[in-house]
């Protein structure tokens, strides 16, 4: 399998969103989960419906990051969604989707049982070049399951690279440098307010 050029979490500046804005962005959020679980559960529910399933297929395999953004690991499945790619982005280790042909593949994981303000979160942990889409993942006994996806713009396509993105290989490279740039964003957002006497 062949690893995505370039990746580190400097990147390039490409990108409209840096790595930094990203996790700016889902540290906010992650701040009103610490104060609260109880009225993160009531939390009014995003403009865009979610199914409260999510198949993810990069950073978001990771139970460390997912844990860092919502405070717990939810009950997930090993999924295949058919008819998709997943391919580098130029310059960042996260990897993109896109469409493919009908024996093409992306072997990820369902997310289960995501509250509306769960997903509100992942939501805003997605840069902007991804668009939230509803898909049908196969699980590993042959059934399917409806279930949010966050895919690739395709205006943004030039920023791609058509090769595969490798997770284990993320995981060996980037992990533990991507949960600890997240944890120093998480407590810079959780970090209390002091005012001058």
């Amino acid at each position: 399998v062949g690893h995505c050029p370039m990746l580190c979490l400097e990147g390039t500046r490409r990108l409209a969103v840096s790595l930094r804005s990203k996790l700016q962005v889902a540290g906010c959020r992650t701040k009103s989960s610490v104060l609260s679980r109880k009225a993160m559960e009531q939390a009014s529910a995003p403009e865009t419906l979610s199914t409260g399933t999510a198949f993810v297929y990069g950073t978001l395999m990771a139970s460390e990051v997912v844990k860092k953004l919502i405070l717990r690991m939810p009950n997930h499945q090993s999924a295949t969604l058919n008819g998709w790619q997943r391919c580098c982005i130029q310059g960042v280790p996260y990897p993109a989707m896109i469409p493919a042909s009908s024996d093409s593949n992306v072997q990820g994981m369902v997310l289960l049982d995501l509250s509306p303000s769960e997903m509100q979160v992942l939501d805003d942990y997605e840069a902007h070049e991804y668009e939230r889409k509803t898909v049908q993942p196969v699980l590993k006994d042959g059934s399917t399951v409806t279930a949010d996806v966050y895919v690739w713009k395709p205006e943004y396509k030039d920023l791609l690279i058509l090769e595969p993105w490798d997770y284990e290989h993320w995981r060996a490279t980037n992990l533990y440098r991507w949960v600890d740039e997240l944890d120093l964003e998480v407590n810079a957002t959780t970090r209390p307010i002091t005012t001058p006497a």
